[in-house]
């Protein structure tokens, strides 16, 4: 049965964004049942009533590669495709019905197309429409029915029924691409129920899926990705079902009065109007007996409101003892999950109010029994140990943590009860991060000192596998060398006015911190060349080094140009942006004042984004930096000379009187001096910014060629799909630079056939499964 099944599945596995889509919905009654009692991923109903005109076929094939749902469910319109047309309406015009028909033809052939499309990504199609529609013998419907599942249903059978509460008589013919769903969908009336006719008011009526027909295609959807994905999702429970006891507590009256007696002269004594018992007072030990159960606090409260719920409680019993205004006792205990309102606020004035809440089940075993289920449980460890290491040798190449492993047993051998006591401190704390267990241990009196160092050694795997990469490392202090012997390249995009898109690639030399923005039609490599060689290496020369990121732009003829000029291209790994940190922290100044200024003036255009460029870069290189210089006068000596400036050469401020003619003159000096205050104000922000921040802790661990490892990315895509963030794996080649440098902080690691560079905090070791080394191939083999 088990070889049946695996057969029957499919092979390789297909994954979906979303569960189900509607095309021309109605009332999307499917949709609303998957939501609403089946819990699926259902992606908004298509149809004009939702405001999507599907007239525009292209955009929902366009649309349905990119939601990539797994069935889809077409209901094109019927009205001209009706027998009543034919036989009625157009009797006397056949040519009339014909072109109505021929202007409705474009939904036929959409839905040969969500057909096509469907069955292209590996997904499912349902279509629907009255049996007798002539809209089945046109050619698109048929060349689908010649190789897919059909059959007739009668709507009767799925509850649906007219005006005057009478099954209508509606024969409907589905068409699908698996043949589940068509024996879920073939039920045929029998003829012994009055049937109501779809006419009049009806007609209507008959166009909307009962719940009872959403339902039905939902379980044969459902049964057919049981079918597909067998081998992914178990269907059997992992655990035995248990029956738990549940003891009431003691609800006499006579009992409980004494105690909110007590209560009310506590809280009288109180300023708070509310208090929590402290498991050492007399009220506290009085309620224990009358309250069977593990009890997790105790509060008591002057003229409460409202039932109380504790944080972290929501999943427990509570008893609620109140004293009523009317002197009256009302004592109930409730399920919190099952409540109705958890939070009710009371009818009848509430006096005085204890409420109990009771923890999850604790087992109180002696030290015997501990000790003898400890003992038979390391003698199967140790039975199984040797068939563990050759295990691991087979599926994972290498062993796992055996190290530790022989640590256990030579602490067992050496400490039985401190490995008791390690164990059962685990298990009572269970969800704690293990640097506060240690701690616990290290600070209780009881504990030996084998047991924390052994709890020292703990890994959760399913911690490791979950956490996310540390924060970059800091930066540190770098010896700055001459002018040129490096140059840090990126590009910048900003929007005009209009909204259109600019590139503008930046130059800058670290040495100095001279910048150059120069703006550039496209980022293919060959335009970036010219304009490097042009805007820089025309006066300046080729640098010794040119650090740039893994753009597109910065590869083929403006790699090879570089390197026939003798210049060495080095490059960050991807999505460390942190590395590239010289480069980015002016980018950010420059999209700063330069979006203010586009804001401003409204620029708009090719000429207008290449001035704002080159008054911007200007404004930044004449700014002065905290070594007390500007970089224009690290490079060149002084500041280029600007004399209609707001600072004039005597230093007294003078207006721009504009007796000059030239307005796009005047403009660049505006710019320029509103590009200064701009800088000014994002260097206050940025120092504000970089004080309160906290900086990351760098890593310390290191990685060897042929280690299994898993490397993080933001986004990353699989055979053209974009996949959730994420651990993916791969093996170690090696650093980056090689083995004879050392401090570097990037590895080359192997992964689907790619070389990938990645930096050390986005890489860490595999746990777990993550070991496992058969691959889908030797799986099916297994299966097969």
């Amino acid at each position: 049965m088990v070889a049946q099944r695996v057969g029957d599945s499919r092979w390789p596995k297909k994954r979906f964004r979303h569960d189900l889509i509607e095309i021309f919905g109605g009332t999307s009654m499917i949709s609303i049942q998957a939501v609403q009692a089946w819990g699926l991923r259902v992606l908004q109903p298509v149809d004009i009533r939702y405001g999507i005109n599907l007239a525009a076929r292209r955009w929902l094939l366009r649309q349905l590669d990119r939601w990539n749902p797994r069935l889809a469910v077409v209901e094109f319109p019927c009205t001209v495709w009706s027998i009543l047309q034919s036989n009625c309406n157009y009797k006397d015009e056949p040519e009339v019905l014909d072109q109505l028909r021929e202007e409705d033809r474009p939904f036929i052939q959409l839905t040969k197309s969500v057909f096509d499309s469907q069955q292209r990504r590996g997904g499912h199609c349902l279509a629907e429409n009255p049996a007798s529609a002539a809209s089945w013998r046109e050619p698109e419907l048929q060349g689908l029915r010649s190789h897919l599942w059909e059959t007739t249903s009668c709507m009767c059978q799925f509850g649906m029924v007219g005006r005057n509460g009478w099954p209508m008589l509606k024969r409907v013919r589905w068409l699908a691409t698996h043949p589940i769903f068509i024996e879920y969908l073939n039920r045929q009336c029998d003829g012994r129920h009055q049937h109501e006719a779809v006419a009049g008011s009806n007609t209507s009526l008959s166009a909307q899926y009962p719940p009872d027909l959403a339902d039905t295609i939902i379980r044969a959807y459902l049964d057919v990705v049981k079918a597909e994905d067998f081998g992914v999702h178990h269907e059997w429970d992992v655990l035995e079902t248990r029956h738990v006891h549940y003891v009431d507590v003691v609800k006499d009256e006579k009992e409980w009065r004494p105690l909110l007696a007590q209560a009310e002269k506590i809280l009288a004594r109180r300023v708070q109007a509310n208090c929590f018992l402290d498991m050492t007072s007399d009220l506290y030990q009085k309620i224990i007996p009358l309250v069977p159960w593990q009890i997790a606090n105790i509060q008591i409260s002057h003229l409460p409101k409202a039932k109380r719920v504790r944080p972290g409680l929501e999943q427990c019993h509570r008893c609620s003892v109140l004293w009523q205004s009317d002197d009256m006792v009302l004592i109930e205990t409730e399920h919190l999950p099952s409540a109705q309102a958890p939070r009710e606020r009371f009818v009848s004035p509430v006096k005085i109010g204890i409420f109990n809440h009771n923890s999850q089940l604790q087992l109180n075993v002696d030290q015997q029994f501990k000790n003898y289920l400890m003992e038979k449980w390391f003698m199967m460890l140790w039975k199984s140990l040797s068939l563990k290491v050759s295990l691991t040798k087979a599926l994972f190449g290498r062993t796992m943590h055996l190290e530790s492993v022989g640590s256990l047993v030579r602490l067992y051998d050496m400490n039985n009860v401190a490995w008791h006591q390690l164990w059962f401190e685990c298990i009572a704390t269970w969800a704690t991060r293990n640097e506060d267990f240690v701690r616990a241990l290290a600070q209780h009196g009881k504990i030996d000192p084998e047991a924390v160092s052994l709890a020292r050694r703990l890994r959760c795997a399913s911690c490791e596998r979950a956490r996310r990469p540390l924060p970059p490392r800091p930066t540190s202090l770098k010896t700055t060398g001459a002018f040129n012997d490096k140059v840090c390249l990126d590009f910048v995009f900003l929007h005009d006015s209009n909204g259109d898109k600019h590139n503008y690639l930046h130059i800058l030399d670290p040495a100095g911190a001279y910048n150059v923005f120069v703006w550039i039609p496209s980022r293919q490599p060959g335009i970036v060349l010219d304009t490097f060689t042009m805007a820089w290496a025309s006066w300046a020369g080729f640098p010794k080094a040119v650090w740039t990121d893994r753009d597109g732009g910065f590869e083929a003829e403006f790699a090879e140009g570089l390197k026939q000029a003798g210049t060495e291209q080095d490059a960050i790994a991807a999505e460390a942006h942190w590395q590239a940190g010289e480069v980015e922290s002016y980018n950010r100044a420059f999209k700063y004042a330069a979006n203010k200024l586009i804001d401003e003036k409204q620029f708009v255009g090719e000429e207008q984004m290449k001035m704002l460029g080159a008054m911007v870069s200007s404004a930044m290189n004449d700014r002065i930096r905290t070594c007390g210089a500007s970089p224009n006068q690290w490079l060149f000596g002084r500041n280029p000379r600007a004399p209609d400036d707001l600072l004039s050469p005597d230093g007294k401020i003078e207006a721009l009187r504009g007796l000059d003619a030239d307005e796009q003159l005047r403009l660049r000096n505006y710019v320029r001096a509103q590009a200064d205050i701009a800088l000014a104000q994002y260097r206050t922000d940025e120092a504000l910014r970089k004080a309160v921040l906290r900086q990351g802790r760098p890593t310390r661990l290191t990685y060897e060629p042929g280690e299994l490892v898993a490397f993080w990315r933001q986004v990353k895509k699989k055979k053209g799909k974009i996949l959730q963030p994420g651990w993916f794996k791969g093996t170690i080649v090696g650093p980056h630079k090689g083995e004879d440098r050392p401090g570097q902080s990037n590895y080359w690691v192997t992964s689907g056939g790619k070389l990938i560079l990645v930096s050390r905090e986005q890489l860490r070791p595999t746990y777990g499964t993550e070991r496992w080394r058969i691959q889908d191939a030797d799986l099916q083999g297994l299966f097969g």
